[in-house]
């Protein structure tokens, strides 16, 4: 019998408007860079390996959708996919909870293995 098994990996994010995280995803070092942008009231974010290969860049981060596509995590290495999930269901997708995200969003590496 084939079951679905899916590993989270929470990711450090703070309400600066400018930070960048060390982190290992699927065995490969990585640093995650983040920008808030004032004119799309979002932060940005890009992916590159610790060697300088740059896995994805400047990508839009909105609330409980998939980034980046996953054939931009395929062709780079990686199997899982980044989900911004709210803390609890009844916040407002406003945008200064956008710009206080980590005080109402978790930022989480899926990744779904058949076992």
């Amino acid at each position: 019998m084939t079951t679905l098994r899916t590993y989270n990996k929470r990711i450090a994010i703070t309400n600066d408007a400018y930070f960048s995280v060390n982190i290992e995803l699927d065995n490969i070092s990585c640093v995650m860079d983040f920008v808030w942008n004032n004119k799309t009231k979002r932060y940005h974010t890009s992916l590159s390996k610790k060697n300088g290969d740059v896995v994805f860049e400047g990508v839009s981060i909105n609330s409980a959708s998939f980034f980046p596509l996953n054939s931009a995590m395929a062709q780079n290495g990686f199997l899982g996919t980044f989900t911004l999930y709210p803390n609890n269901i009844s916040v407002p997708v406003t945008d200064e909870t956008y710009r206080n995200w980590a005080d109402y969003y978790t930022l989480v590496y899926e990744l779904t293995l058949t076992v």
